[in-house]
């Protein structure tokens, strides 16, 4: 992406000038307090878990100490409104782009609004827009907008593949790539 790139020197310079210095056992210090991030997420799907040790791995490589922080729905979203965490991660399958205003907006239901006023206002007024082509662009803007100010970023896109015999019919996707409702699924002898 030319927005997102990963860049641990650049990450390690930012840090440092910040004041973040390289302890001994590689993690960060600041007025004697180590860098540690608190990554809070659902386990509801099963490769979150490995994901984020994924993203442990790059955040140890610039002295940033880490620990995953899992449950259930209640308890994430009890997290994420108590401020707990320094990452939320999450996964969110919507075919339409208002999931940003649920999400980010201060009408949000998820505890994310953003801070920036203008763009709350965008967020909210995006659903008004009548023109398919004038909405799909403000919303192309508004997600673009929303990785530039660092207020999330997106990590991968779900893949859903399902295989079934000759024999099985109408087991179909649905726009958000998730197993449709299975109540047009049958099986031929």
């Amino acid at each position: 992406s030319s927005i997102l790139a990963y860049g641990p020197e650049k990450a390690k310079e930012t840090l440092e000038t910040a004041g973040w210095t390289e302890g001994s056992d590689g993690i960060r210090e600041k007025n004697g307090e180590k860098l540690k991030f608190r990554i809070s997420y659902i386990n509801n799907f099963g490769p979150n878990a490995d994901s984020i040790a994924l993203l442990q791995q790059q955040l140890k490589a610039v002295g940033i100490d880490s620990e995953q922080i899992s449950g259930t729905v209640p308890e994430f979203q009890s997290t994420i409104k108590s401020g707990e965490y320094e990452i939320a991660w999450r996964n969110l399958s919507r075919v339409d782009g208002d999931v940003l205003r649920i999400d980010f907006s201060s009408a949000s239901t998820t505890g994310w609004p953003v801070s920036d006023s203008a763009l709350d206002q965008r967020l909210l007024d995006q659903v008004t827009i009548g023109d398919t082509s004038a909405r799909s662009t403000e919303l192309a803007s508004l997600q673009q907008d929303l990785i530039t100010g660092h207020h999330f970023v997106p990590v991968h896109e779900l893949t859903t593949v399902i295989g079934t015999s000759n024999s099985v019919h109408g087991v179909t996707l649905g726009a958000d790539s998730r197993l449709d409702l299975l109540v047009d699924a049958y099986k031929t002898a």
